[in-house]
């Protein structure tokens, strides 16, 4: 079992890499299209 810190760590570290994908996957589609 691990402490409530150490979870809330985790959690917030999914966030952070959640919102980064997101990001990238709505800016992800124009360097494509201008690529293509």
């Amino acid at each position: 079992e691990i402490g409530v810190a150490t979870a809330w760590r985790y959690v917030q570290e999914a966030i952070a890499l959640l919102s980064a994908a997101a990001e990238e996957l709505d800016y992800g589609s124009c360097p494509l299209v201008l690529d293509t």
